[in-house]
């Protein structure tokens, strides 16, 4: 008896267990049905409200054609437009408490079935109606568009009037459709306000335009420059192109050009600051290390003499550290190694704690079998982690009677250049809109700025030109990239000037590969008089170097993977040097 009340008793919670699993799978199986039913009917009652918006547009557009084509052939036209009349151009009209905004365009069109060119008597054989309404659901615009057209009982002459030509196309003479068209004139018999868009072809066309002058033409697109007509003013009296003149039974032809906008960054900077640490083995003061090699006679070299040289030695110099914010440059070795010798060289950083390392192959291609060949680059170094060097020299031969010598050893930096600020700027383009009173042109894009106080200035909204930069206050020693600003459709400029003090000689170094590629980063050392200063070219490879009198000066250029390079120029006044350096 008790063994069955037990297990009536397991049965009875079991079952229980089974009920409530089954009730919530039930619950969210109705939950599903009912999220779908949902959204089902949230998706039919939006398709529904946008619906009857549509075919309200519809009755709409149909109420203004209707009204249209009630009214005489001559009346058919638009207020302020080509041709005139007195339906508006645009009108916002309430339909079961919603607004839609109706537009209306209507242009003469120029059939070829007639004939063209001087061979068609009448240029505006009928009228071309287009109803555009727009209305808004949930924030975003909706558009409705009809369009037919109208045509005279009988041809009929149009007299005072000829056609209004409009081309525009990019910089590459590609038609461009879609530009947005405005013309007014309120000097010919009817006033004109009209805007509208090129075709595919680029072009709008306006026949029946009114005999008269003072057409004034604006085009643009969104993204893109602007071009457009000048009425003469006291700056500009003599426009090009000035506003359109229409002839009676002719057609006038107004040709623009306009592209996608481009980006031009500015940066004013001094020359960045250029360091070496430089031995030449006068002594072992920057050696921190060595075994096997010996300093004599201002060279380093294995230890011994003719017969009895050692087979292998190393030096080590002692710890390099780079300034804050500077990049290292180049690594230079010169001296000699006879047939059957070798020199190679390490770069070793400060890991922490004073444990150097050598650079990994992966930031220094060649550094575990040791560079052979310099100058060597060592603008991969990062500066926070290779902050502080070593240089090992190892020497070695192959017959105790030679040795190779090393006579000397550097390594070059460059300190990251000093931002300029509210430098007084010049940019002019070279497109011009007419001439003065003095006949001098008058330029399109004229402007005058000041950098910002981080020597910036920036702008996104400029056309395609080229455009001369003047700078105030201060000498140009180098643009980078050279000027005039060439700048094309929708890209992108970064134009470095590099600045200094007003100065009565300068050497400027240029420094090429043999293809006629510059070189940046290049070391250049120019010696002369009390003057020995050294300075890495940009990355256009230019060095500016201002000096304080004229002369014979030595230079050198040392730039990585290429020959060390010496020779000697005059200077005077700002003398520019040009230098190729060939593997």
């Amino acid at each position: 008896m008790e063994r069955t009340h037990h297990g009536d008793s397991t049965r009875c919670v079991h079952q229980r267990g089974v009920s409530l699993v089954e009730s919530i799978l039930g619950i969210t199986i109705m939950l599903i049905v009912f999220l779908a039913l949902y959204a089902s009917f949230d998706v039919a009652t939006r398709l529904g409200a946008l619906n009857r918006l549509r075919t309200t547009a519809l009755l709409v557009a149909n109420e203004r054609i209707e009204k249209i084509r009630a009214l005489p052939y001559d009346a058919v036209g638009t207020i302020a437009g080509l041709p005139p009349g007195e339906i508006p151009q645009v009108e916002v009209v309430t339909r079961n408490g919603h607004d839609f905004t109706v537009r209306t365009f209507i242009q003469y069109v120029d059939d070829p079935a007639d004939g063209s060119g001087v061979g068609d008597t009448l240029a505006a054989d009928y009228k071309r109606i287009k109803i555009e309404v727009l209305y808004t659901y949930r924030s975003a615009t909706q558009a409705f568009s009809y369009v037919t057209t109208v045509a005279p009982r009988s041809q009929e002459a149009l007299t005072g009037a000829g056609i209004l030509q409009i081309t525009v196309t990019d910089a590459a003479n590609i038609p461009l459709g879609g530009v947005t068209t405005h013309v007014v004139n309120t000097t010919v018999a009817t006033s004109v306000d009209i805007t509208t868009y090129t075709n595919a072809q680029g072009i709008v066309s306006f026949p029946g335009a009114w005999a008269g002058t003072g057409y004034q033409v604006v085009v643009g697109k969104s993204g893109y420059s602007g071009a457009q007509t000048y009425n003469a003013s006291s700056t500009n009296p003599n426009p090009s192109p000035s506003p359109a003149t229409v002839a009676e039974g002719f057609t006038t032809g107004l040709m623009f050009k306009i592209d996608r906008l481009s980006t031009l960054n500015i940066q004013t900077r001094t020359w960045p600051q250029h360091g070496r640490v430089v031995n030449t083995f006068a002594d072992t003061s920057q050696l921190q290390a060595r075994a096997d090699t010996e300093v004599a006679g201002g060279a380093l070299a294995l230890t011994g003499t003719p017969g009895s040289y050692a087979m292998h030695g190393y030096a080590t110099s002692t710890s390099m550290t780079l300034p804050a914010g500077g990049v290292w440059n180049v690594l230079y070795a010169s001296g000699t190694a006879p047939i059957g010798t070798t020199m190679r060289f390490h770069v070793y950083y400060d890991s922490g704690g004073g444990v150097f390392l050598p650079v990994p192959e992966d930031v220094l291609p060649g550094n575990a079998v040791g560079i052979i060949f310099t100058p060597f680059s060592l603008r991969d170094l990062e500066d926070d982690v290779h902050g502080t060097i070593r240089i090992v020299a190892d020497l070695a031969t192959a017959d105790p009677a030679v040795t190779p010598t090393l006579d000397e050893l550097y390594v070059s930096y460059e300190h990251v250049a000093t931002p300029i600020g509210n430098v007084a700027m010049t940019l002019r383009g070279s497109k011009t809109i007419g001439t003065d009173a003095g006949g001098n042109p008058v330029y399109k894009y004229d402007v005058s700025f000041l950098s910002s106080a981080l020597g910036v200035w920036q702008t996104n909204t400029i056309e395609w030109d080229a455009y001369e930069l003047g700078v105030s206050g201060y000498t140009i020693a180098s643009a980078c990239p050279s000027l005039p600003v060439v700048l094309q459709p929708d890209t992108t400029r970064d134009q470095t000037m590099t600045l200094t003090g007003a100065t009565s000689h300068a050497l400027v170094v240029n420094v090429l590969d043999g293809d006629g590629n510059t070189l940046p980063h290049a070391d250049v050392q120019v010696k002369g008089g009390t003057t020995d200063l050294a300075r890495a070219t940009d990355s256009c490879g230019t060095m500016y170097l201002p000096l304080s009198s004229s002369g014979t000066y030595a230079v050198s250029v040392t730039a990585a993977s290429f020959p060390h390079y010496a020779t000697t120029t005059a200077v005077s006044g700002v003398t520019n040097l040009a230098v190729t350096l060939v593997p």
